[in-house]
């Protein structure tokens, strides 16, 4: 009987649809007509008498508990744009309320049951919903109170109301007298059970249906109390290096941790009765324990990628044995965990339990290309390490990066990307998303709109939901901003450049796309009315592209020595930096001022300071260096650093304007020579004369004329200085040799020498600091 009764709605919805499609303009519900409210909202009894404090009334970055608080909410939404569209206010009443001769919304628990049955004829996920507008009445009801949002959400969509990117501006609100819901029957079901954004504002994400079980792997193992504490009692449960014990991990094969971490996960659902999951995993980083016990659990693979053994056995032995020691208590629960960095493969020894879901998170591979773009082959490995755990678990998560990682805020879309990912994730049977993002509105959007867009429905127009995006963003300036748009995503998405951070992007984004892209800007400004909101969203973009303009004459003013050029770019990119991060919420990724600091801000400044103010820069290094890899740690014993040793086959490499990935390097890891003669004028000779590097990755050895003056500190990306007094010759050529370790992974595809390298002479009568400078030795003690 069930089943007739689904047949019969299903075909009655068939039916419906068709007759909604054949009435299209002529049929529909009237909200609102002429100003005045012809509807009025309808809740249960229960949501329509609900009283909850202010912050479980908003949208949330989780669906409320209780139903009838997320009912209530969708009724709010509803009121409010409809009041923002048309000036009137619908009323919420409670069923069975005199309704006035208005027509009714019935919302949730207030809707007809039996439009759950043709919901679960499609989907039983509980953020599915079924939307039913006829000439007298609509109704929104969900298989869950998330479900119900979800369709309010849909109902103002149909609207026109639109959530681009957070905050008012990147909210298109419609205007309109007469307000009328087309006659319709749909129901909607998302193709992901999980889908979330990481690093977003949860309001927005949840107006474009974000939601479900939110993954809830994290890094790290909790044992009961602070590791600094613990440590002070039992040392032994930490990482043995080196022959001492490390907070820095845990000695996962020593018993009495384990017993802690069972004891830590029973409580954890105790407490927590609702989750499904507890994520556990490695701390972020390295420093895994060396002791015997724990290096027999693993399995002998090898992380090509990462340049290290693949951790994943050891920790997928001790997730299953947490989950052997919680059956008893709670025989269904999982344990989530990021394939991620040194634990990203799949265990070639251990079987792992079926409880056990991985979240795959591939920070060691390109960021800028998508798993299936041919100039980019590294991510196919991505796809493949996804492929392999789904053979193996019964869940994969996907936790990867949709943004440039540690990128200060330049423009960045990646909509070619999206629109072939998620797809994909759906034929690789991906469970649910949830991506790490940076808010830069101001560079990278509609692409996290699309995002959460196909995450509901990855069948999506992407092409028509492109051009709606830009109609109703910048109206007449619409086709000039849809050729910047996918002129600068096709740039990355095409760009045969992989490293990470800033390193590429002055290649990527060279000097004949910023000047089709400055030209259809320009366009843009002049197609928006002076002072509308158009020209306004038009002005975020604006800013983003002035942003690159400073960065491309800081990159390139350095890669020079001229430090005047690159602290006007600095100074821009700081200006621009902080117009979009005043704006509410901040138009630019949070960390940008970080990641300014960390890649740009000191070497430029520094750079400047040394030549001005009295210091006098007297031999600017050329970017281009004689160049030798030496993986078998040679060169020091055959006396590479030693100017009269001249052959050897040394190769030229860029420093400055390329990175080692740019040059064929990508991948290498070890140490590399560096070899470089320059002039150093007369003037210098009884003056203190110091050698200033703007960047090395990680560790450098420098000699002048075959004398060591030095050993950088070991803070990849930093500038620093050493005291060449006593090694150059003044009136003559000199010999410049920097031997670099790079053995960690510090940005992907970047060694060695990154910055400008000059000689300077300080303002008579001032000395110069030197950073953290390093005794001198025969090698570098730490690799």
């Amino acid at each position: 009987m069930k089943n007739r009764w689904v047949y019969g709605w299903v075909c009655s919805l068939a039916f419906a649809i068709a007759l909604a499609t054949i009435c299209r303009e002529a049929c529909g519900l009237t909200l609102v007509e002429n100003g005045e409210p012809k509807a009025v909202l309808v809740l249960s009894k229960d949501a329509f008498a609900f009283q909850g404090d202010e912050g479980r009334k908003k949208a949330r970055k989780k669906p409320a508990a209780d139903p009838v608080a997320e009912e209530q909410q969708a009724a709010k939404e509803i009121q409010s744009y409809v009041q923002k569209i048309s000036g009137a206010t619908l009323d919420i009443v409670a069923a069975g309320s005199d309704l006035r001769s208005l027509r009714p919304v019935f919302i949730g628990g207030a809707a007809d049951a039996k439009l759950l049955d043709g919901v679960r004829a499609k989907s039983a996920d509980p953020a599915a919903f079924a939307l039913v507008v006829t000439a007298g009445s609509a109704s929104v009801r969900g298989l869950s109170p998330e479900g119900t949002f979800n369709g309010a959400c849909e109902l103002l969509e149909q609207l026109g109301v639109r959530w681009f990117w957070p905050g008012e501006l990147g909210t298109v609100i419609p205007s309109a007298k007469t307000v009328v819901l087309k006659e319709q029957a749909m129901v909607q079901a998302p193709s992901f059970s999980s889908r979330y954004l990481q690093g977003v504002e949860p309001e927005w994400e949840r107006r474009l249906r974000a939601g479900g079980m939110r993954f809830p792997s994290a890094h790290g193992i909790h044992l009961g109390e602070r590791p600094e504490v613990l440590f002070q009692k039992h040392p032994e449960y930490f990482a043995l290096r080196d022959g001492k014990r490390s907070t820095r991990q845990l000695c996962i094969s020593n018993p009495d941790v384990l017993a802690l971490a069972i004891q830590s996960t029973k409580q954890f659902f105790r407490d927590n009765p609702d989750a499904e999951i507890i994520g556990m995993g490695a701390n972020d980083g390295r420093g895994f324990c060396e002791c015997d016990r724990c290096k027999a659990l693993d399995g002998g693979d090898y992380d090509p990628f990462g340049h290290c053994d693949s951790m994943t056995d050891r920790y997928v032995w001790f997730f299953n044995k947490v989950l052997e020691g919680i059956r008893d208590e709670f025989p269904t629960k999982r344990v989530g965990f990021y394939a991620y960095a040194a634990y990203n493969r799949p265990p070639v020894k251990v079987k792992p339990n079926p409880k056990i879901v991985p979240a795959v998170a591939m920070i060691t591979l390109c960021r800028m290309h998508g798993m299936n773009n041919p100039v980019c082959p590294e991510k196919g490995y991505e796809k493949w390490i996804i492929e392999q755990w789904g053979k193996i678990v019964p869940q994969v998560y996907y936790r990867g990066y949709w943004f440039n990682l540690a990128d200060p805020g330049l423009p960045f879309f990646m909509l070619r990307r999206i629109a072939e990912e998620v797809p994909l994730g759906k034929q690789l049977n991906i469970a649910g998303w949830r991506t790490e993002c940076a808010t830069n509105w101001a560079g990278n959007s509609p692409s996290l709109y699309l995002a959460l867009k196909l995450m509901w429905d990855h069948t999506t127009d992407v092409e028509a939901l492109l051009a709606d995006f830009c109609q109703k963003s910048f109206g007449p300036a619409a086709a000039p901003m849809r050729q910047y748009i996918d002129l600068m995503d096709k740039t990355v998405s095409d760009a045969d450049y992989h490293t990470g951070s800033i390193w590429d992007m002055a290649l990527v984004y060279n000097a004949s796309v910023r000047s089709r892209a400055r030209v259809l800007l320009d366009e843009a400004l002049r197609s928006a009315p002076a002072d509308s909101v158009f020209a306004a969203r038009v002005g975020v973009f604006m800013k983003s592209f002035e942003f690159l303009e400073g960065f491309i004459d800081v990159m390139e003013g350095r890669a020079v020595h001229d430090y005047a050029r690159a602290r006007r770019g600095l100074d821009q990119m700081v200006a621009v930096r902080e117009t979009l991060s005043a704006a509410t919420p901040s138009l630019i990724a949070k960390k940008a001022e970080e990641y300014m600091n960390r890649y740009i801000t000191d070497t430029v400044l520094q750079g400047y300071a040394r030549t001005t103010g009295g210091n006098t820069m007297i031999a600017g290094l050329r970017d281009e260096w004689l160049f030798q890899i030496d993986p078998e740690r040679v060169g020091e014993a055959l006396g590479w650093w030693d100017p009269k040793v001249t052959g050897g086959n040394w190769q030229k490499i860029k420093t400055s304007s390329q990175s080692w990935s740019d040059q064929g390097l990508r991948y290498y890891k070890g140490l590399a020579w560096y070899r470089q003669t320059v002039p150093i004028p007369a003037e210098a000779a009884g003056r203190r004369v110091f050698l200033w590097f703007g960047a090395i990755d990680e560790a450098a050895k420098v000699w002048v004329n075959g004398k060591p003056i030095g050993i950088s500190p070991r803070s990849a990306f930093k500038p620093f200085e050493l005291d060449a007094s006593e090694a150059v010759e003044a009136g003559k050529p000199n010999v410049v040799v920097v031997c670099v370790a790079n053995q960690t992974l510090n940005e992907l595809g970047t060694g060695g020498i990154l910055g400008p390298v000059m000689f300077y002479l300080p303002a008579a009568g001032k000395g110069a600091k030197l950073e953290n400078a390093r005794p001198l030795g025969t090698v570098f003690p730490e690799y």
